[in-house]
Formats: C-alpha cells, sequence, structure tokens
C-alpha cells in the first residue's frame, strides 16, 4: 500500500491479567473449550468434524462452545448428522464469570478459523490468549493473525484451516499427554505475559508514539 516498512508497527491488544487467573491443572476436565460466534470464518464446522473423527479412546470428550451466532441451528444439525451432537454443548452468549469457569475446566482450548466467503480473516485470535493466560494449551489454524497468539510448538499448535482431519489429530496428540498439556500450559502463561500483558504492551505503543515524534 505505499507504507515504508520502517514506519509500520504493529500493536496487539493488551489484556488484564489479574482478570484471567492462572487454573490449577488438577481443575481440568474432559472438555475442550470453543469461544467463539457462530459465524463461518470461525470454522466451527470444522471443530464439528474433528470431534467427529477422534479415536474411540476420546469418544467421551465434549466441545464447550461459547457463542452465539446466525449459524447455530446449522451447526447443531451438522452435530446430529455426524453423530457427535450429544458431545457439544453450545451454551450461547455467555458472562464473563462463565467463560471462566468452563476454561477452568477445559483441557484444551480450540479456535478453528477460516477464510470466510467474503474474504473475512482471524486478525488475531484473542480467545486463545485468554486461554493461554489461564494456563490451557491451545490448537489453532495457521490463518490470520492466529500464529501470533502462540509460540507453535511450546504453547500450542497450528493445523491447516478448514482439515478436519489435521485437526483431529492435534486434538488427540494432546489429549493422549497430561504431562505435555501441564507443560504447554505453563508456558502459555509465560509467554502472555511477556508478551501480551496489558502493560507490556502499553509500553510497546508508547514507544510507537516516541519513536513518531
Amino acid at each position: 500500500m505505499g507504507f515504508p516498512k520502517e514506519r509500520t508497527f504493529v500493536h496487539h491488544i493488551g489484556i488484564d491479567l489479574e482478570k484471567f487467573p492462572l487454573r490449577p491443572p488438577e481443575m481440568e476436565e474432559n472438555y475442550i473449550l470453543h469461544v467463539a460466534r457462530l459465524v463461518e470464518g470461525k470454522g466451527t464446522a470444522t471443530l464439528i468434524r474433528a470431534l467427529s473423527l477422534l479415536p474411540e479412546r476420546h469418544k467421551a470428550i465434549k466441545i464447550i462452545s461459547i457463542g452465539g451466532g446466525p449459524l447455530r441451528k446449522k451447526l447443531e444439525k451438522l452435530a446430529s448428522d455426524l453423530g457427535v451432537r450429544k458431545n457439544i454443548q453450545f451454551l450461547g452468549p455467555c458472562p464473563y464469570e462463565t467463560v471462566q469457569e468452563w476454561t477452568a475446566r477445559s483441557a484444551i482450548a480450540v479456535l478453528p478459523s477460516i477464510e470466510s466467503s467474503n474474504k473475512w480473516v482471524e486478525g488475531l485470535g484473542l480467545a486463545l490468549v485468554e486461554a493461554a493466560a489461564c494456563g490451557l494449551p491451545v490448537i489453532g489454524s495457521d490463518i490470520g493473525g492466529i500464529p501470533e497468539a502462540m509460540d507453535a510448538g511450546k504453547t500450542g499448535l497450528l493445523f491447516p484451516p478448514g482439515d478436519p482431519i489435521a485437526l483431529a489429530k492435534k486434538i488427540a496428540f494432546l489429549l493422549d499427554d497430561k504431562a505435555l498439556r501441564v507443560k504447554m500450559g505453563q508456558a502459555g502463561r509465560a509467554f502472555v505475559e511477556k508478551e501480551f500483558s496489558k502493560e507490556k504492551q502499553n509500553k510497546k505503543l508508547e514507544a510507537i508514539y516516541d519513536s513518531l515524534l
């Protein structure tokens, strides 16, 4: 667009870490957390398809879907058609306290965003940053700003957008290894403290302003 590279900066939203306490690993239960509006670009259909592809040893896992949107009935039908409707709780829009409760109880957080038909692409994936702050390992699609929301391989895993087979493999990989989930969760908290704390991002923004004077 003609902007000089040396005068172009990226500034992320900082989060208040006091609102996202590190959860004790022993609180973890058999849930996958998915916080997103039920719209095409969030890729919830990919997650539902991945759920249906999980190996038998993980058939008891449940998805907690938090967020409303126009595709809810269509996604409920997809889950029914694939035989996994009983494994998904569509909670709709929820207050912050409810999101906190389910974050503390979940094993993994997943954001499987895709490029929508109107060319929308995920800007960052703040839901993954907030989950990582609480000590959850995260899985996200390799699109838009999602890779910036994690230290791939250390705090979470990436997969090709729209690929339920690849997503199912990533989910099973983490569900099979509790020690790895704990390690990634701890690394995720440290990553968020370093890169996304409100204080860190405020200082970064101040430095950007100073450089423009």
